[in-house]
């Protein structure tokens, strides 16, 4: 499957942005996407990869370290790329919370429940309770380069099926301006399925590069 090449990607975006880094030690922003600087207003981000073909999403602050907010992905085989990939949407309220953000590192979790419907080869519900961690150092000040562990739990209702990907690989975000990120992650590992007293292991994977603005 050719969707992009992740390592060229990764690398073409670190490199491209050593020249927006700044002084090395000049003080990071306050916010960031991917990462544990919630802001405090309304974000909107935008990503495309796989598989996510695209994901919205609306962060609002409540404070410095806790968002609530609300997302609409158009998924393509919930992160487990073969033949006869499922076609879907979720539906998702995104909990962010800042576990670290200082001078060095930052580091935060998201929990998000939501909805999912899954359209091939028959209709399909299912629940959802995906959790994931990214923890990044601060280059300069204005990019953060990191890693992460997702584990996007689904649970489908008819016929029973139970999803549970554990992906983890490295994470990137820079801001060319205060109120713009452009972001990356390339995220890899087991994805686990239980049917019918069978349990399947696939490769899973989750390719993603987005933007987002704060207002």
């Amino acid at each position: 499957m050719s969707l992009l090449r992740p390592p060229a990607l990764l690398a073409a975006l670190v490199l491209g942005s050593l020249s927006l880094t700044g002084a090395a030690h000049a003080e990071p922003r306050r916010w960031n996407l991917l990462f544990g600087g919630v802001s405090e207003g309304p974000t909107l981000a935008g990503q495309m990869g796989y598989p996510g073909l695209p994901r919205a999403a609306l962060h609002q602050g409540l404070s410095d370290s806790l968002s609530i907010g609300g997302a609409f992905t158009f998924d393509l085989g919930y992160y487990t790329p073969e033949p006869g990939l499922r076609g879907g949407m979720l539906l998702s309220a995104p909990l962010r919370l800042r576990v670290a953000h200082g001078s060095n590192l930052s580091a935060g979790m998201v929990f998000e429940p939501g909805l999912g419907f899954f359209f091939e080869p028959d209709f399909n519900f299912a629940v959802l309770a995906n959790v994931r961690g990214n923890l990044g150092w601060h280059i300069g000040s204005n990019m953060i380069l990191g890693g992460g562990l997702d584990l996007p739990v689904a649970v489908a209702v008819d016929p029973f099926i139970f999803f549970f990907p554990i992906l983890f690989g490295p994470v990137y975000e820079i801001h060319p301006i205060d109120n713009l990120a452009v972001t990356a992650e390339l995220k890899f590992g087991p994805s686990i399925r239980v049917f019918n007293s069978f349990t399947d292991v696939s490769f899973g994977l989750k390719l993603a590069v987005g933007v987002a603005y704060r207002f």
